[in-house]
């Protein structure tokens, strides 16, 4: 993820997006994989660049 701050890319994140607005983005270590129990649709952005 490029956040227009640092100088480097940020990896190993993860994002929700609510009503197509990012709700929050924290480091996805240790979390557990919501599946469509939970309501939502996982994407698997691994290789992708977040600007």
């Amino acid at each position: 993820m490029a956040d227009g701050r640092s100088d480097r890319l940020t990896v190993g994140v993860s994002i929700l997006v609510e009503a197509g607005r990012i709700a929050w983005i924290r480091p996805s270590d240790g979390e557990e994989d919501p599946g469509p129990d939970d309501g939502l649709e996982v994407v698997d952005a691994s290789g992708a660049t977040f600007v």
